[in-house]
């Protein structure tokens, strides 16, 4: 796992392994996924990073320990969200012949 933090745009990136992204996808306001192949997320881009303080605390050094493990969650949440809006809709009780 990476963690970077560019300054200069507010913009948090957390790579989560080698993958290469072939798709975006927006996961809430500003805060959007990189998708590999397969669907697996390769990375979380949190934009307006420090008005987002409910999902992390920057300073100078870094990003904490603590920190790391609640983006670690919210990439978490957001995958089982993504899982769960591509599965089909359950069948309806009841139809037959």
């Amino acid at each position: 796992m990476k963690v970077e933090y560019d300054r200069a745009n507010d913009t948090l990136r957390i790579e989560l392994g080698p993958a290469s992204p072939v798709e975006k996808r927006v996961i809430g306001e500003d805060v959007h996924m990189d998708v590999d192949e397969a669907g697996g997320v390769c990375a979380i881009i949190v934009e307006h990073a420090r008005a987002r303080a409910d999902l992390l605390a920057i300073g100078d050094e870094g990003v904490s320990d603590e920190r790391l493990r609640e983006a670690e969650a919210e990439r978490d949440r957001a995958e089982r969200a993504l899982n769960a809006s591509e599965r089909p809709p359950p069948a309806e009780a009841g139809g037959g012949t």
